[in-house]
């Protein structure tokens, strides 16, 4: 029979396919869930970073490192920045460890009474340390002269590369010949190299070696005991030392830090990528296991830049408090293990680090507020040297007597808040702030030479004392 309907399956059968049909049911959900639940937790995460990259946008917060770094705008000053990028490639990057004993060379001259032959030795010995540097000398002086504002694209050295201490050098370099004239008595030749080293402050960005200034307290205190330079060159010396009396720097620090890292952790969002970034190859495995820690790594992200958010907050609070919000920060967020101890997961979610790997908020906070006071001090010993200058050798009773006519407003220690401290006696003075310990200690602190890189333990005070001999400062 050609029509005839074919027998139904046996009952066994329908039973089996109805009983499979639910177990692969399962099994296809078990395997679908997860891919769906990681679809969807990678959109909600990264939804959550560009909200809070959005917020940041929104209050216009500096977030490309480029533009955070000084360029030159006019003629002079891209002359002044090849000046002081031919100073740095001929000094190199070593030459104020290199210099360190000649320190002690400095401070016998400056100690010797004129007519000693001792003194002749000396001055022979820096003058060839001089001519070593002729040229970088040289450079410096001219550059000195020019107005500066960075870096001109063709200078640039690589961001946080040791090159970028190149001018820094040059001006430890400079140090022997500062050295040298105000021994000798050349006020005027010792105030204009002082000048020159000073300004190679003009180049560096707010970073890690922005915040590392050149020393100069042993220096001015030799040319402020031992000479006696123009009223002009004075002023002109106090202006450069209170041009470097930052009170944000601390802050600049942090959001220059905040942008470096988002170059590398979000590369091409808001400023170019580091040189070589997409040159560097990955193979498949490491493609998807990035791939597959991208909705971690955006969460961690998020974390990361809520704790800058907390730092900046810190880093904006008045001095002294400053102290107190960094501590708390610290205590808030212990620092992390440096990148070569951290496990395959962290290293995947976290490659560059964040807060607590490219910021010591602690330290930083300290270190500038150490630079502050020593700058205000060294204005401070420059207007009393105008002072007295204009008043027959006379020194003024207190600070204040110094506003407005030779400064513009009282200097404030950053450790208290209050106004530094000043004291005289004869022709001799010294300005001082309460320093790390935060109390007054008198105006006792080591008082080493300026190319010494590292110092016997934390000064009790730090100040510039002029007249002084220098066993009487520790």
């Amino acid at each position: 029979m050609p029509n005839a309907t074919p027998p139904d399956p046996p009952a066994a059968a329908k039973h089996s396919r109805r009983s499979l049909r639910r177990p692969l049911a399962i099994v296809f959900c078990l395997l679908v869930s997860p891919i769906a639940a990681f679809v969807i937790w990678g959109r909600v995460e990264a939804a959550r970073l560009n909200r809070a990259l959005d917020a940041l946008e929104a209050r216009h917060e500096p977030l490309d490192v480029d533009k955070l770094d000084p360029r030159p705008s006019t003629e002079e000053q891209r002359q002044a920045s090849h000046l002081y990028a031919q100073a740095g490639r001929l000094v190199g990057e070593a030459a104020g460890s290199r210099l360190t004993p000649v320190g002690k060379t400095i401070e016998e001259l400056c100690e010797l009474p004129p007519g000693d032959r001792g003194r002749a030795e000396r001055i022979a010995a820096l003058r060839k340390i001089e001519a070593t540097y002729a040229e970088v000398l040289n450079l410096l002086d001219r550059a000195s002269a020019l107005d500066a504002a960075g870096w001109d694209d063709a200078d640039r050295p690589r961001r946080q590369s040791l090159a970028a201490l190149g001018p820094r050098s040059a001006g430890i370099v400079n140090l022997v010949r500062i050295g040298r004239l105000a021994c000798t008595g050349d006020g005027e030749g010792a105030a204009a190299a002082l000048l020159a080293t000073l300004r190679v402050s003009r180049v560096l960005p707010p970073s890690f070696f922005g915040s590392l200034p050149v020393q100069t307290a042993h220096s001015l205190r030799s040319l402020l005991t031992l000479t006696s330079p123009s009223g002009r060159s004075l002023e002109a010396l106090q202006k450069e030392y209170e041009s470097r009396a930052d009170e944000h720097a601390v802050e600049k620090r942090v959001l220059y830090t905040r942008a470096w890292w988002l170059s590398y952790t979000l590369p091409g969002d808001f400023s170019e990528p580091p040189p070589g970034f997409f040159d560097r190859r990955v193979n498949p495995v490491e493609a998807l296991v990035t791939a597959l820690a991208r909705p971690a790594r955006d969460r961690r992200t998020r974390v990361d830049l809520a704790e800058f958010e907390e730092a900046i907050e810190a880093a904006r609070q008045p001095w002294p408090a400053k102290f107190e919000a960094a501590a708390a920060l610290s205590r808030k967020y212990p620092a992390s293990a440096p990148p070569s101890r951290r496990g395959f997961v962290e290293s995947l979610v976290r490659p560059f680090g964040g807060l607590r790997a490219g910021l010591n908020l602690d330290g930083t906070v300290w270190n500038a507020a150490e630079a502050l006071a020593r700058t205000r001090a060294s204005a401070g010993a420059l207007a009393i040297a105008r002072y007295r200058l204009a008043h027959g050798g006379a020194l003024p009773g207190s600070l204040g007597e110094l506003v407005p006519a030779y400064l513009a407003a009282p200097l404030i220690d950053p450790y208290t808040g209050s106004e530094l401290k000043y004291q005289h006696f004869g022709a001799n003075y010294r300005v001082y702030s309460v320093g790390i310990n935060r109390q007054d200690d008198g105006g006792v602190w080591d008082q080493r030479s300026d190319l010494q890189t590292s110092r016997r333990g934390d000064p009790k005070d730090v100040g510039i004392a002029v007249g002084w001999p220098s066993t009487e400062l520790r």
